[in-house]
């Protein structure tokens, strides 16, 4: 698709008469890049399938130019554009392009070790996701021709104009979508004489199937059937002596209604760029609280009393411990490189955290909050879930484009499935016999026999699904999908799409209150909440949050 893509932009140019008929299209590949974090300012992020720009991030671009011809000078460049793939927009804004004027590797470059960089050369809005930006770079590119050691590539940075940018682009190590930076510049030289017609080439294969369409309308309810005939009486029975227990209903209706009205019904959001926890009282759909934790949060997680809540923060490898009654972080735990999500099992005893960049699990005992085991798994992992039992943990590997299948007891990794293109969030039903995963290069939902380890179905979705989580009763799944604004609807009887909710913009995480009948998503470009009602999959409210919300998780 990247080549595609590239071959019809030289084309039309050329149609439009912006390239001389002599001239000719070569493509320089990036050869390196990485993003930078001041958070972490000794962390290496060369190997991430994504560039971060914005908040505490930057990035650093360099190009191969091995396909010029031999000898080619500035003065036969016609045009150097550089395209960069928008992955994901958190905040639209702006970037700030500069020439790299310092060496830099990509597997050791960081924050502290950074090198140095021109003024800005270019700023270039960004407001849209899933698609290309294309900048005017002629200047620079001949100048790094006519001195190829000066050739040391970009810097990329949220734009002093709009500071509050947050953008993802694709890099070269992006396995599925595969939109890694290049520069596509236009040459000049005489043109030769005109050569023989040649043969017609082979037929080339059919493309990817294009993404599902909107599920069409419910057909009509058939006809009522003929009653049944009526069974035989049964047996009179024999009449009991009923107690009368009225007063007692009467006194139980009281507590009941006293405790209704003064236990909490909370919603807690992690705020990736605000670096806070924002509490939501879902009575009346408003912030009545906001923590401050680690840098960059992003997965958050309830205890089963809800007395806990505990904070993946991914810029400061760290988790927040929160005391919901006060709203205030009561422990700081140590864990892996860039940890991301975090799961508790059932009895609340013990605490799950992928590290995305460690490529392991930290398990945290959450009586002492001590780290008290690290597990191997694939690389990048996005997302985990526990089956009810709490023996198995369920991982996602967004590069291996498979789930870990981790054994509680020994901390080991007793399975491997292999799922659909770059797995994010998954999810269990209550009985444990099936695991759901979002696959956001797929634009699909695996389903996993977890008795087998293999998946049993794949159910299409809409455009990047990131979030999933099952009603209480298991009939549903609901599927953030970040590049639709929209949730998807799963029975999962049939494995089918029975409903689409239009959502905010970008929505990745996703919860329900304990009942099942409301789901509460985050929208990360727009910062906010939306409430789902889930028996009418309708909006029935919106809540404004933190900068850029990802992770979410209700009490009641």
């Amino acid at each position: 698709m990247n080549k595609i893509i590239k071959l019809l932009t030289t084309l039309a140019f050329t149609l439009a008469g912006l390239l001389p008929l002599n001239a000719s299209a070569v493509t320089a590949p990036s050869v390196a890049d990485a993003h930078l974090n001041s958070a972490l300012p000794t962390s290496n992020f060369g190997s991430l399938p994504t560039l971060n720009v914005g908040g505490t991030y930057s990035a650093l671009l360099r190009f191969d130019f091995a396909a010029l011809p031999a000898g080619t000078a500035s003065g036969s460049i016609a045009k150097a554009t550089l395209f960069l793939w928008v992955n994901k927009v958190g905040t639209a804004g702006a970037i700030d392009i500069r020439t790299v004027t310092g060496a830099w590797a990509e597997a050791s470059v960081t924050q502290a070790t950074q090198p140095s960089v021109g003024g800005v050369g270019y700023t270039v809005p960004v407001s849209n996701a899933g698609q290309y930006i294309a900048v005017d770079v002629t200047t620079d590119v001949k100048n790094w021709i006519d001195s190829p050691s000066s050739a040391l590539g970009f810097s990329i940075a949220a734009s002093s104009s709009a500071p509050s940018t947050t953008v993802y682009l694709d890099s070269k190590e992006n396995t599925g979508t595969g939109h890694a930076a290049y520069l596509d510049i236009t040459l000049v030289g005489q043109a030769g004489p005109q050569g023989p017609k040649g043969d017609p080439g082979l037929l080339g294969p059919t493309g990817p199937a294009g993404i599902q369409g909107v599920p069409g309308p419910a057909g009509a309810v058939g006809p009522v059937g003929a009653t049944g005939a009526v069974g035989p009486q049964g047996p009179q029975g024999v009449l009991g002596v009923m107690p009368d227990i009225s007063a007692l209903v009467a006194q139980l209706s009281v507590l009941q209604a006293a405790y209704d009205v003064n236990r909490p019904s909370r919603a807690y959001v992690a705020n990736q760029y605000s670096n806070t926890v924002s509490v939501v009282d879902t009575i009346s759909n408003s912030v009545v609280g906001t923590v401050p934790v680690g840098v960059t949060p992003a997965g958050i997680a309830l205890n089963p009393t809800g007395s806990r809540a505990y904070v993946a923060n991914s810029g400061s490898n760290s988790v927040s411990v929160i005391d919901t009654a006060s709203n205030s972080v009561v422990g700081t735990v140590p864990v892996g490189n860039f940890p991301y999500v975090i799961a508790l099992n059932s009895a609340g005893s013990r605490a799950y955290v992928a590290n995305f960049i460690s490529n392991t699990v930290s398990v945290i005992d959450t009586a002492s909050n001590v780290v008290v085991g690290t597990v191997p798994v694939g690389s990048l992992p996005d997302g985990i879930a526990l089956n009810p039992a709490g023996t198995r943990a369920y991982v996602t590997n967004q590069i291996s484009n498979t789930v870990s299948v981790i054994d509680t007891a020994s901390n080991s990794v007793v399975g491997t499935v292999p799922v659909g293109v770059t797995p994010a969030g998954i999810a269990l039903n209550l009985a444990g016999s099936r695991a759901y995963v979002a696959n956001s290069n797929s634009n699909t939902v695996s389903v996993i026999d977890t008795a087998s380890n293999t998946v049993v179905g794949t159910v299409p979705v809409g455009i990047s699904p990131y979030g999933i989580v099952l009603n209480p009763a298991g009939s549903r799944a609901y599927v953030a999908n970040t590049f639709s604004n929209a949730v998807s609807v799963i029975d999962t009887a049939s494995n089918t799409v029975v409903g689409t909710v239009p959502v905010g913009a970008g929505p990745e995480g996703i919860a329900h209150n304990p009942a099942g009948s409301r789901v509460y998503v985050t929208n990360a470009a727009s910062s906010t909440v939306s409430i789902i009602d889930a028996a009418s999959n309708t909006v029935v409210g919106t809540v404004p949050v933190g900068d850029t919300p990802f992770g979410i998780a209700v009490i009641r």
